[in-house]
This record gives C-alpha cells, sequence and structure tokens, in this order.
C-alpha cells in the first residue's frame, strides 16, 4: 500500500498508544512507502503535492521561547503537527484522513 508515499515524517514522540514504539511506528510508515527524516524540519518540500508531518504528542509547554519559535517557524511555513492516531486512523480508512482533528495546538 503506497498511502504515505507523498508524506515526510519526523517522529517526536516516543510512541503511539503506550501499545507501539518509536521504531515500530517508523516501519508502519516506510511499509506504506513514507520517508522518514532525520532531522526537525523547519520547512515544507519544494514540491506543494508533499506533505511534511510531524508526530507529537502535547507540546505544551515548550522548553524554552526558542523551541517555542522554532515550531511556530515551522507551521507558519506548512509543516503539520499530527498526533500518531492520525497514521493508524489512515491505515484503517485506507486513505490520509483529515488533520482537524489529529492536529497539535500551540
Amino acid at each position: 500500500m503506497k498511502l504515505f508515499e507523498n508524506c515526510k515524517f519526523f517522529i517526536l514522540c516516543d510512541d503511539c498508544q503506550d501499545n507501539m514504539t518509536k521504531n515500530e511506528l517508523a516501519s508502519l510508515i516506510q511499509l506504506c512507502h513514507g520517508s522518514l527524516l532525520n532531522t526537525f524540519p523547519l520547512t515544507t518540500d519544494i514540491d506543494d503535492s508533499i506533505l511534511t508531518i510531524v508526530l507529537c504528542y502535547e507540546l505544551l509547554p515548550f522548553d524554552n521561547l526558542n523551541q517555542q519559535e522554532l515550531f511556530i517557524l515551522s507551521r507558519s511555513n506548512g509543516v503539520h503537527f499530527l498526533h500518531p492516531e492520525w497514521i493508524l486512523e489512515s491505515i484503517v480508512q485506507f486513505s490520509l484522513q483529515p488533520f482537524e482533528c489529529y492536529e497539535e495546538k500551540f
């Protein structure tokens, strides 16, 4: 299944639903043809059809002001911050799910 072929992921969370480790989540993403980023994304791909997604849980409170500014810059550049459950729900539904219910607020 090439569900995530147009998605790049940075995994900031440690697990998913306390049942799946970060490595297992990464394997699932790659199995569905998603690519993994090794560094935190400040911008999105030049190609608008490529989604850049950071998987995370509850970012607040930030460790410091610089961290908050980096996250705000990333979001303003089109990076999406989503709960990792979005991955599982997209796979179960065989399509990318809307971001609204999974978007991390900050």
